[in-house]
């Protein structure tokens, strides 16, 4: 949505903890969005959604992306200066100009207000997640980072609602593919006040991710009973299947990781890997050491493929 766009390696090494200096900056923030969802769910447990949450989580976001990514911005401030929605950098071209910063963080605490109100439970969750969603992005209280910020607001809403018992709904490659419509449909509710068309897209995005979201998860299911008789045919090693399940946990990892996850011994957890290789399971990733990084490339197509 932002013009982020990372390789499926990078993003997994990424999210399994490797440092490398050729890791890609763009890998690296998806790796930030992934781990400040994780946190703010976990927060959930708590503390309500609030203001708090909304900005540790844009704090966690923008931890050492690229300066042109947000990185100068005030990493979980809202912002101090007057931003824009628009193709150049005249506010006078702009399409949408969102609220000054004082009254963006006046609008900010009417948002949390309303989220947390007494009376949420008789309005329809999702109904609900459409108008809070649009709101946050028509408020844009962040010198950067709204619309990543936006939608994980989706997320969490949903979570804390019960709607979500884990927060797989991922809604961002529906929003880029009808990303026009879904940026008309926004201005035409704060220009003509069209909510009906917004909440109806709204609706549909959220349906054929559901739908793509099972999908994936089926897939996923099937390969793990496929990968479970692969390696049961390879090997009579307990940790063989315990290995299965774990690829699908992490689909990248090193060996002291998978040896801490089956309490085995590095040497023990090192000739796991090597039968796994050798059924097609695992591969290495190339220019990683100290430790080595392995890949299960069949989970990993499913996922990107989604």
């Amino acid at each position: 949505m932002e013009g982020t766009y990372a390789t499926a390696d990078d993003l997994l090494l990424a999210d399994a903890g490797f440092e490398g200096s050729e890791l890609a900056s763009d890998a690296r923030e998806v790796s930030n969005y992934a781990r400040a969802l994780r946190e703010a769910t976990k927060s959930l447990a708590d503390l309500p959604l609030c203001l708090r949450t909304i900005r540790n989580a844009h704090a966690e976001l923008l931890r050492g992306v690229a300066p042109n990514r947000g990185a100068t911005v005030r990493p979980g401030e809202f912002k101090h200066d007057q931003n824009w929605i628009g193709t150049t950098n005249k506010i006078s071209d702009a399409r949408f100009i969102p609220p000054p910063a004082a009254e963006a963080q006046e609008a900010m605490g009417q948002l949390e207000k309303y989220i947390q109100r007494e009376t949420r439970e008789d309005t329809p969750v999702l109904l609900d997640s459409a108008l809070i969603h649009y709101q946050f992005e028509a408020i844009h209280p962040f010198s950067d980072g709204n619309g990543r910020v936006g939608r994980m607001l989706i997320t969490l809403h949903l979570t804390e609602r019960g709607a979500l018992k884990a927060p797989l709904l991922y809604m961002s490659p529906y929003l880029e593919a009808h990303k026009q419509t879904y940026i008309d449909l926004m201005y035409s509710v704060s220009k003509f006040g069209n909510w009906i068309e917004w909440v109806d897209f709204y609706l549909t995005a959220v349906l054929e991710t559901c739908k793509e979201t099972v999908r994936t998860a089926d897939r996923l299911s099937e390969l793990r009973d496929q990968t479970k008789e692969k390696l049961r045919a390879s090997g009579r090693s307990a940790g063989l299947l315990l290995l299965a399940d774990y690829i699908f946990l992490h689909p990248v990892f090193s060996i002291p990781q998978l040896a801490e996850y089956l309490s085995v011994t590095y040497r023990s957890a090192q000739a796991n890997i090597e039968v796994a290789m050798e059924a097609g399971v695992l591969r290495l990733v190339p220019k990683t050491t100290q430790p080595k990084y392995y890949v299960a490339p069949q989970v990993m197509k499913v996922i990107f493929e989604s």
